[in-house]
C-alpha cells in the first residue's frame, strides 16, 4: 500500500477484491479516486500486465486528472487511461483496418456539423412536401443532440419521455440522417461508440474480435453510462474480463444523455452475474450536518440503493437558510460580502442554479454590487440568443438604422435574422451585416422576388425592426419588449423548433426574467439596453470571480461556499420534472459543499414552524412556497445531532429531540455507523 494513501476499512476491501466482477457504490466525497487508482496500483504490483488493464472515464478532464493520479502512483509504468469516445474511436479504427467498418472522417467542427443537419432536415421537409422548418444555429443544435442521445439509447422506435410532442417529426429523420451520414464517409463524435458497438451487434464475428483481449475493466462514473456504452463495457470484457465499475446512483443526473439508476441498481448485476457489491459510504468532504441533510432527503426516493454518507472527517460545515420576500439576488449579496469580511475569496464561492434561466437576478445584482462573477457552461443571460434578439430591437429604438451597440453588433444582428430565421443566402446576409447597413430597408431589398411564404416571413420581421425604430428609447422597457415577442412569435418559434421540453421551457423562461427585470427595476429601453452592455463587458474581468455555474456542471466538483438560490416549489423541483430526478440533483447539489452550504428560499411560514418544531418530513407540495426538499432536508434536526457529534456528547443526540418517529431512525443508523467506524 502507498505511504501517501491510508485507506479506511470500505476502501482496503475494494482495492484488495480479489477477482470477479464488482460493484463499488461511493457517496459524494468518499476518495474513489484515490481507492480506483490504488486499486489499479494493486493489480499492477500483484502482477497483472498493464496492456490486461483496461480504464474508462467519461470526459477528457476526468481522464486527464486521473491518468496524472495514475502516473505519480506507478511512475515506472502505468496503464492507458481512455474516455469512452476515445476508446471508442481505437475501436472503430481496428474494425476499419480489418475491413469489417468503414473508414469514415471524423466530423470535429460545429459548422459542418450544423451544415449537415440542415442538409438532412431540408431533404426530410422536401420528401413530405412541407415548407421548410426554422433551422436556426440553436434548432440545429438540439437537434443534433437529439440524434446523439437515440444513439446513446441504440433506439429502435417508439415515444421517448421528456420529450416535446412535436419532436417527433424531426426524430423520424433518423433513418435518413444515418444514410446520409455513411454516403458521406463521416462519424459524429457519438458514433465513435456508436458504430462499433452497432456492428458487433450485428456481427458475431466482430463481436468475437473485440472481446476478452482484456483481464481487468474499471469503469468510473458508473451512474453515467447509457446503453451504448453499457453495451461496449459488456463487449469488451467478453467472458474473461473482471470487471469493477463505481459509481452513485443518487448522483445520476444525466437522464437526457440516457442515463438512468437501473444500471447501477440492478442491469449491471444481470449483466455480469456473481458480482460482489462494495459501498463507500464516508465522505471526507464535509461535516456531520450536511451528511445528515442529504441523507435525510434523497432517502425519500425509492429507486436507490440503501446506504448512508457518513462523515469520516473532523470538518464542520456550517448551513444557512435565508428566507426572501423579494428574490435570492440581495441574500445572496449579503452571503458573499460576510464571507469576504471572514477573509476569504470570491474564487471560493460557488453558485450553483438549477437552470441558467434561474441565474439572471442573481447576475444583475452582483453587477450592481461591483461583485466579479464568471458564468460557466453558458453565455451570461445578455448573451443567450433570445436576449440578444430582444437587444438588437432595444437598439433600434429612437431610429438607429443598424445595431447600436458596435461591441457585439455582428452577434446581435445574426441572431435578429436566424430567430425567427429568415433562410437568407451569404451574400444576402453580408448586405445586412455590413456596417451601417440599413437592417430593414436593405432586409426588404434582399427580399424581392423571393417566394410568397419567404416574402411574408421577412416582411413581418422587416415590420417589427420598423415598429422598434419608431419607439423612444425612453419608453419603459417592459411593455416593448412584450410587444416585440408578440409581433416575432417568439414563444411559438422556441417551442416550434425546440426538441427536448425541458430546454423550451428553460428558454422561455430566460425571456420572462428579463421582462420581469425591466418592469422590477422599472428600466426603460436605453437603461435595460446599456445595464446588459455593462454586463457583458465586465465578464471579460471576472477571471478569480464568484462562480456561477449549473448543478448540472457541477457535479465530480467541490467548493469552499455552495449558494444554492432556486429553492422555490416549482423551481427546484422543476414543475412537471419527475421528482426523484430533481431529488437527486438537490442531493448533488447540497453535496459539493465543504465549509458553507447557503439555501436561499421563499419565505414559507410552513417551513418555519416546521423548524421551530422540530418536524421531519414535507407537507403536501401544493401549500407551500419552499422547496419541498428543505422540509424533507429536516434542518433543525441535523443541526442538532450534529452538534452533539462534534460536542462529543453523541448520546445526548438520540434523546431529547423533537422529532418523528422517521427522522429519529435515520439519526440511529448514522450513530450507528459512525460508531462501527
Amino acid at each position: 500500500m502507498h505511504a501517501m494513501f491510508s485507506p479506511t476499512r470500505e476502501q482496503l476491501e475494494v482495492v484488495e477484491h480479489r477477482t470477479g466482477h464488482a460493484l463499488v457504490r461511493a457517496v459524494a466525497g468518499s476518495g474513489k479516486s484515490a481507492t480506483l487508482v490504488e486499486r489499479i496500483a494493486h493489480l499492477v504490483e500483484s502482477g497483472s500486465r498493464l496492456d490486461q488493464i483496461l480504464v474508462l472515464m467519461f470526459n477528457k478532464s476526468a481522464a486527464d486528472d486521473f491518468r496524472s493520479r495514475l502516473s505519480r502512483r506507478l511512475p515506472d509504468g502505468a496503464p492507458e487511461v481512455f474516455t469512452f469516445h476515445s476508446f471508442g474511436r481505437r475501436l472503430a479504427r481496428k474494425l476499419a483496418c480489418d475491413g469489417a467498418l468503414s473508414h469514415a472522417r471524423l466530423v470535429s467542427s460545429a459548422s459542418e456539423s450544423r451544415q449537415f443537419a440542415r442538409q438532412v432536415l431540408s431533404e426530410h421537409f422536401a420528401e413530405y412536401g412541407e415548407e421548410p422548418e426554422d433551422l436556426s444555429n440553436e434548432a440545429l443544435d438540439e437537434y443534433l443532440s437529439a440524434i446523439d442521445m437515440l444513439k446513446g439509447a441504440l433506439y429502435t422506435g417508439g415515444p421517448l419521455p421528456g420529450w416535446a410532442s412535436d419532436a417527433a417529426r424531426l426524430l423520424s429523420s433518423f433513418k435518413l440522417f444515418e444514410a446520409r451520414r455513411r454516403r458521406a464517409g463521416l462519424r459524429f463524435f457519438a458514433d465513435l461508440i456508436y458504430d462499433p458497438v452497432l456492428q458487433a451487434r450485428q456481427d458475431e464475428l466482430v463481436r468475437a474480435s473485440l472481446a476478452d483481449d482484456y483481464g481487468h475493466v474499471l469503469v468510473d462514473e458508473f451512474q453515467d453510462i447509457n446503453d451504448a456504452q453499457m453495451e461496449m463495457v459488456r463487449m469488451v470484457a467478453g467472458e474473461r474480463a473482471s470487471v469493477m465499475v463505481v459509481g452513485d446512483d443518487d448522483q445520476t443526473i444525466y437522464g437526457w444523455r440516457g442515463a438512468r439508476p437501473e444500471f447501477m441498481l440492478s442491469l449491471f448485476e444481470k449483466q455480469f452475474p456473481g458480482v460482489k457489491s462494495y459501498n463507500l459510504t464516508g465522505t471526507f468532504r464535509y461535516g456531520h450536518a450536511l451528511s445528515l441533510l442529504a441523507n435525510s432527503c434523497i432517502a425519500n426516493n425509492t429507486m436507490r440503493a440503501e446506504k448512508l454518507c457518513v462523515s469520516r472527517t473532523a470538518h464542520s460545515t456550517r448551513i444557512r437558510v435565508r428566507l426572501h420576500t423579494h428574490g435570492p439576488a440581495d441574500l445572496a449579496v449579503e452571503e458573499i460580502h460576510a464571507w469576504i469580511a471572514e477573509g476569504r475569496q470570491l474564487n471560493e464561492i460557488a453558485i450553483l442554479v438549477r437552470e441558467y434561466a434561474n441565474a439572471v437576478g442573481v447576475e444583475i445584482a452582483m453587477h450592481r454590487h461591483g461583485i466579479p462573477a464568471r458564468i460557466v457552461g453558458a453565455a451570461s443571460f445578455a448573451e443567450q440568443t433570445e436576449v440578444l434578439v430582444l437587444r438588437g430591437y432595444m437598439s433600434l429604438a429612437g431610429g438607429n438604422t443598424a445595431v447600436w451597440d458596435p461591441s457585439n453588433a455582428q452577434a446581435i444582428i445574426a441572431a435578429m435574422l436566424n430567430t425567427p430565421t429568415l433562410y437568407l443566402k451569404r451574400a444576402e446576409l453580408s448586405r445586412l451585416t455590413a456596417p451601417g447597413a440599413p437592417l430593414s430597408r436593405t432586409l426588404r431589398q434582399v427580399s424581392s422576388g423571393a417566394k410568397s411564404w419567404l416574402a411574408q416571413i421577412r416582411g413581418k420581421t422587416a415590420d417589427a425592426m420598423e415598429w422598434a425604430s419608431r419607439q423612444s428609447p425612453d419608453a419603459p422597457a417592459a411593455p416593448f419588449l412584450l410587444e416585440t415577442i408578440r409581433r416575432l412569435s417568439l414563444f411559438e418559434h422556441i417551442h416550434r423548433t425546440g426538441v427536448r421540453k425541458e430546454r423550451i421551457d428553460e428558454r422561455c423562461r430566460m425571456i420572462r426574467q428579463v421582462i420581469e427585470l425591466a418592469r422590477e427595476h422599472q428600466h426603460t429601453v436605453a437603461t435595460l439596453r446599456e445595464l446588459m452592455r455593462e454586463i457583458v463587458a465586465r465578464q471579460e474581468e471576472a477571471a478569480d470571480g464568484v462562480l456561477i455555474t449549473s448543478v448540472h456542471r457541477s457535479k465530480g466538483l467541490e467548493w469552499p461556499c455552495v449558494l444554492l438560490p432556486d429553492l422555490a416549489e416549482g423551481q427546484f423541483p422543476a414543475q412537471g420534472a419527475p421528482i426523484e430526478d430533481e431529488r437527486r440533483l438537490y442531493y448533488v447539489a447540497t453535496t459539493r459543499a465543504q465549509d458553507r452550504l447557503v439555501l436561499l428560499a421563499p419565505l414559507d411560514r410552513t417551513l418555519v414552524e416546521h423548524s421551530k418544531l422540530g418536524r421531519t418530513g414535507s407537507p403536501a407540495p401544493g401549500g407551500i412556497k419552499a422547496s419541498r426538499f428543505l422540509f424533507e432536508s429536516n434542518l433543525m434536526l441535523a443541526a442538532q445531532v450534529a452538534e452533539h457529534i462534534e460536542g462529543g456528547t453523541v448520546g445526548q443526540a438520540r434523546t431529547g429531540l423533537a422529532a418523528d418517529h422517521g427522522g429519529l431512525a435515520l439519526v440511529d443508523r448514522y450513530l450507528r455507523a459512525l460508531e462501527h467506524n
